[in-house]
C-alpha cells in the first residue's frame, strides 16, 4: 500500500500521514510514501519520514501540473504495481486519478484533510476544480471532519463512497506519564505561555488570537505568546502586536519543522481558525496536557466535548480573556480538564484507532 502526497512542509496533513504510516507498519502492513518533492518544504517532510523509518520515494516535481510529470507518476505506479494507492492532497489526487483512469485493479482512496477555496482566477482554483471533478474516480473518499462535506459538490457529498475517519496521534510515549508542568501551580510560574501553531494566513484568524492575548495579558501580566509559523500575514500580525504594546511579549518564530516540543512547553494553545478539519495541533496539545481555547470549527468542538475539555471562544473577547485566565490559575480544575482530555485522546483519537478505521475501509474494497 502506498501513500501519495505533494508537501510544502511539515504541517497537519503531513503529520497525519506520518502517524498513519507508522501505525500501519506497527500493525504489520507493508507501507511506503511517494513524496512529490516540490522544494524545501517537501524535503523537511521527507526527513521526518526518515526519522520514523517510513519507506519513501522522493520524486522531484514542479508546482504546476504537466504531462511529463503525469508520465513519471504512471511509470512509478507501473513499476511498483501496488494493490492500493492512498492520496492526501489535490495534486496527488489529480495525478493518480489520471494515471489509473483505465486501471480497475489498483484501488484508490483520497483523504481530504481540509478544503479551502482558493482565489478566483488562480491556478490553484483551477486545480481544485479538476480535483473535485476527478474525485468520483476514487473508490473511497475520506473526510477528517464531517463539516468538510458542506464544501463539496452535492454529487460527492451524497455519494456512498464518502466516509469520515478522524485523525489520530500516537500516545505511546505518554502512557502513564504526566508532564511536570502539570504539578506546578500557574501562579507560581515565571510566566504563562500561550501558543499559536500554523501558517500565518487569513483563514487562521491570528489577529483575533493577538487581540485575545492582549486582554489575557491584562489579567495575567506574567504571560507571553508564541506565534509558530510563517506566511503572508506575518508582517501585518507583527505590526498589530507592536500597536497593542505587546512587542516584548509576542514572539514570531517563523517556520518550525516540529512544533511538538513548543506545544508541550506551553500552558494554552489558541486556535482561532475560521476553517479547520481536525487539526493535529489539537491532538498534540491533548497529548501534552496543554489546555486549548478554540473557535468551534471542524471537529474541534466534538473532540473537546462542547467545551468540557477546553474553552470554546463564543463570547466577546474580554469575557473570554477573563474566563481563560480563571481556568489557568485554578490548578485543581485545570489538572482535571487536562487529564480528561488525555483520556479521551487515548480512547477515541489515537493513531491506533485511526489505523484500525482505515484498515477496515481498505478491507471493504476487497470484499
Amino acid at each position: 500500500m502506498i501513500h501519495f502526497t505533494a508537501s510544502n512542509g511539515l504541517f497537519g496533513a503531513e503529520r497525519a500521514i506520518i502517524e498513519l504510516a507508522v501505525a500501519q507498519a506497527k500493525a504489520g502492513q507493508e507501507v511506503s510514501v511517494v513524496s512529490l518533492n516540490v522544494g524545501t518544504g517537501s524535503s523537511v517532510f521527507e526527513k521526518e519520514l526518515g526519522h520514523y523509518d517510513v519507506d519513501y520515494i522522493s520524486l522531484p516535481f514542479r508546482k504546476r501540473i504537466s504531462i511529463r510529470q503525469l508520465s513519471m507518476i504512471s511509470n512509478v505506479l507501473n513499476d511498483i504495481d501496488p494493490d492500493l494507492v492512498h492520496c492526501h492532497n489535490y495534486k496527488s489526487n489529480i495525478y493518480v486519478s489520471l494515471s489509473l483512469i483505465n486501471n480497475r485493479k489498483i484501488k484508490k482512496i483520497a483523504t481530504l484533510h481540509g478544503y479551502l477555496l482558493p482565489k478566483l482566477f488562480s491556478y490553484l482554483r483551477l486545480y481544485y476544480f479538476i480535483d473535485k471533478t476527478l474525485l468520483m474516480n476514487f473508490d473511497r473518499i475520506v473526510l477528517v471532519s464531517d463539516k468538510i462535506k458542506d464544501k463539496l459538490p452535492p454529487r460527492i457529498m451524497r455519494s456512498k463512497k464518502v466516509y469520515t475517519i478522524y485523525n489520530g496521534i500516537s500516545t505511546e510515549d505518554f502512557k502513564s506519564k504526566v508532564s511536570s508542568k502539570n504539578v506546578i501551580n500557574a501562579s507560581e510560574k515565571e510566566s504563562l505561555k500561550f501558543i499559536c501553531v500554523g501558517r500565518l494566513s487569513p483563514e487562521k484568524n491570528y489577529s483575533e488570537a493577538i487581540y485575545l492575548f492582549s486582554m489575557i495579558e491584562k489579567e495575567i501580566s506574567k504571560s507571553e505568546l508564541l506565534m509558530v509559523g510563517d506566511g503572508p500575514e506575518r508582517e501585518r500580525l507583527e505590526a498589530l502586536a507592536n500597536d497593542l504594546g505587546l512587542g516584548s511579549k509576542v514572539f514570531f518564530t517563523g517556520y518550525v519543522s516540529d512544533a511538538t516540543t513548543l506545544i508541550q512547553q506551553s500552558d494554552c494553545l489558541l486556535i482561532t481558525s475560521l476553517s479547520e478539519g481536525l487539526p493535529m495541533t489539537l491532538l498534540e496539545a491533548m497529548k501534552s496536557f496543554t489546555f486549548v481555547a478554540y473557535r468551534d470549527v471542524g471537529e474541534i468542538d466534538h473532540v473537546l466535548m462542547k467545551g468540557e475539555l477546553g474553552y470554546r471562544l463564543e463570547k466577546n473577547l474580554q469575557v473570554c480573556a477573563k474566563d481563560i485566565s480563571t481556568i489557568l490559575l485554578d490548578s485543581t480544575n485545570l489538572m482535571s480538564i487536562k487529564a480528561k482530555a488525555k483520556e479521551r485522546l487515548d480512547a477515541q483519537f489515537s493513531a491506533e484507532v485511526m489505523e484500525k478505521a482505515y484498515r477496515e475501509l481498505y478491507e471493504s474494497l476487497s470484499s
